[in-house]
């Protein structure tokens, strides 16, 4: 049993940590967003070298095995890790830890079976390498932990570690695939090499303090104790963890069904373009939704002022899109082929075909952060599902074509259209009552 001296020891490291999180929120906000904006910064630049080094179809493998890694991740730990927020004794953090990282193993231990079965199986359709059957459920377990780490470390106060945990998982990432391309001849096992790296490098950042944070409450890691905060906490495998499934397959449809149809090279052409529209996106919303939140949870009680903001926000942002817009519709080979090489001038032709759907995601980013900051959390889950069969009914009625080009096009335009159903949910009377959003 802990003794009282344990005892007032746990009592001030939880006020240490609540005073962290009160007195100092926007500057541990400035900290993630930084970590963040940095992490996307070094992702673009090393795009270029990358694709100088790697062909189409070793970007189809990575993206194929990120498409697993991130539907898997959805449910892994059950989501769990987002209780540790919300306990405020050590204790209690100490089972959400065991929790979360015992139905992450007992994932990873589910996914090599997995693997190993279609491995064994040989698909046609999609075949597996013997590599996969290896990195994959390393993969799972690396990014189990580290989320669960990382949600440890905010809750501690501890926003530095993590957004040098992103800046760094980022940078090993890049250096660790451009490094092996030069000592080996270059293939898509290398680049889930590289991938796998930064995450174990991202895990054992976040992790530092987590073993010894164990041990020391390892008495009060009682099986029953453990059950008990699992039911205390239901929600977050409930609500959060379907939440999170429907948008990670929505997210990933598309990698799978240009996988399972067509050639690979069609698949790494669709994922390069989608990464180099995607971080303009990633960027602004890193910057414009923390503003437009705050300015929403400030009015809204008002209705009509909310709606007036969000609209010229979305007029705004559309506004300074449209330059790159008529730039990538007119000479989109020749930027890709400029900036990626000789290979890639495809993926501009894929850009091309997206610009419909990044020019609408882009101009409506302040309504995902609206529906949050008017506490319409249920909208967000039904935008989500309405997104994934959208897009995959629109793809999958142009399969027949047998041009993965027209089906790219048609996903795209299913795509702008879930994004103008977004602003309209946004636009519709607001709840009673605000809620918070599923992490």
């Amino acid at each position: 049993m802990p003794s009282s001296n344990a005892k007032s020891n746990d009592d001030q490291e939880t006020e240490t940590s609540h005073r962290l999180l009160r007195g100092g929120f926007l500057a541990s906000a400035l900290t993630l967003l930084s970590g963040a904006m940095l992490a996307q910064v070094v992702n673009v630049l090393s795009i270029p070298a990358l694709t100088r080094c790697y062909s189409p179809a070793d970007f189809a493998a990575l993206a194929i095995v990120a498409a697993v890694i991130s539907v898997v991740m959805s449910f892994a730990t059950g989501r769990y890790e987002f209780a540790l927020l919300l306990c405020d004794e050590l204790k209690d953090r100490a089972k959400v830890i065991a929790l979360s990282c015992g139905l992450g193993i007992i994932t990873t231990t589910l996914v090599t079976l997995v693997a190993i079965g279609l491995w064994i199986a040989n698909l046609s359709w999609m075949p597996i390498p013997f590599s996969w059957v290896l990195l994959t459920p390393l993969l799972v377990l690396a990014c189990g932990i580290a989320s669960v780490c990382n949600q440890f470390q905010i809750a501690s106060g501890q926003f530095r570690r993590v957004a040098l945990a992103e800046f760094s998982m980022v940078v090993m990432v890049a250096a660790s695939q451009l490094a092996l391309a030069a000592w080996y001849e270059a293939n898509g096992t290398l680049l889930i090499l590289g991938m796998l790296l930064g995450r174990l490098t991202s895990m054992i950042l976040v992790a530092r303090g987590v073993p010894r944070f164990l041990w020391q409450h390892r008495h009060d890691l009682e099986y029953s104790g453990i059950l008990k905060i699992a039911r205390e906490h239901k929600k977050f495998p409930t609500y959060t963890t379907l939440f999170e499934l429907v948008a990670a397959a929505g997210n990933e449809l598309p990698a799978f069904i240009l996988r399972i149809y067509f050639a690979p090279q069609a698949l790494g052409y669709f994922a390069v373009s989608m990464r180099v529209l995607e971080k303009p996106v990633q960027l602004v919303n890193t910057s414009v939704s923390p503003v437009v939140l705050r300015r929403i949870s400030q009015i809204r009680d008002q209705h009509q002022e909310v709606n007036r903001l969000l609209l010229r926000m979305t007029a705004l942002l559309f506004l300074l899109v449209l330059p790159a817009v008529a730039i990538l519709f007119f000479f989109p080979e020749r930027i890709f082929e400029f900036a990626f090489g000789k290979e890639w001038s495809g993926a501009g032709a894929y850009a091309k075909l997206l610009l419909p759907m990044f020019a609408v995601r882009f101009a409506t980013l302040p309504s995902w952060t609206g529906l949050i900051g008017r506490g319409k959390p249920q909208w967000m889950l039904v935008w989500t599902a309405t997104h994934f069969v959208v897009c995959g009914l629109t793809m999958l009625l142009f399969v027949p074509s047998g041009s993965a080009e027209t089906v790219v096009f048609a996903y795209s335009v299913g795509a702008a259209c879930t994004h103008f159903f977004l602003l309209a949910l946004n636009m519709s009377p607001p709840t009673r009552t605000f809620q918070a959003a599923p992490a």
